[in-house]
């Protein structure tokens, strides 16, 4: 089975727990070692829903919270070495404002996560620059 490279940007949250199990564990199955998956994932907050709010009222409800676990554990059980960032945080390092919604400092935000992973088992030297004992903050 040759690598892979799976982007599920802007789709995990808006699974019900079952179907994010359900996602994980298909593209681990279908990923040889040394695939990639890159994915976002955040909290709902009163900022977020009132935004998608705005966008239009059927918006509101498309927010079904993925997995119920801690994407660490989420991850490492499907057989992926995660890097888990904070959305914030990386927005500072390039520059860039908190996203609204997801600002600490603001009242009703929620946390947002940007993910990084490399399946197992990671053939020897192919461990891509921050991966390397990679985990959840």
């Amino acid at each position: 089975m040759a690598r892979t490279a799976w982007l599920a940007e802007g789709l995990v949250y808006g699974l019900p727990s079952v179907a994010a199990d359900g996602l994980i564990d298909a593209i681990s199955v279908l990923s040889a070692p040394g695939s990639t998956l890159a994915l976002d994932h955040g909290e709902d907050g009163e900022l977020l829903r009132a935004a998608r709010t705005a966008v239009s009222p059927d918006f509101t409800d498309l927010w079904q919270g993925g997995p119920r676990t801690d994407l660490d554990v989420w991850l490492r059980r499907g057989g992926w070495a995660p890097l888990i960032r904070d959305i914030g945080l990386v927005a500072v390092e390039y520059g860039r404002p908190t996203p609204k919604a997801f600002d600490p400092r603001r009242a009703g935000t929620g946390r947002g996560w940007l993910v990084q992973a490399m399946r197992h088992p990671l053939p020897a030297g192919d461990v891509p620059q921050g991966l390397a004992g990679a985990s959840a903050p």
